[in-house]
């Protein structure tokens, strides 16, 4: 009989050490995806401040290619070239 309560209680302490593990594991992951949390919400405001400058940026870039249209082929690039390297 005490074979049989030892051999239960083994078995009750190896799944409550599964579940220990188990439960820790789960906490790291929580943890883990709280401070993601934070870095999406910064992102959005990142995103949001993006949308709201893109109507201008898309304005000035079609703005420079109507603008850059009428010349010839060199020029153009020499002015795309000009331009790309100013604006880094």
């Amino acid at each position: 009989m005490d074979a049989l309560v030892t051999k239960e209680m083994n078995a009750l302490v190896t799944k409550a050490e599964a579940t220990q593990k188990r439960a820790n594991l789960a906490a790291r992951l929580v943890n883990g995806l709280s401070s993601e949390g934070k870095r999406w919400k910064e992102d959005v405001g990142k995103l949001s401040e993006q949308m709201r400058l893109l109507v201008g940026d898309v304005l000035l870039s079609s703005s420079f290619v109507a603008y850059i249209a009428p010349f010839t082929r060199q020029i153009r690039d020499a002015l795309v070239d000009e331009k790309s390297r100013t604006t880094r």
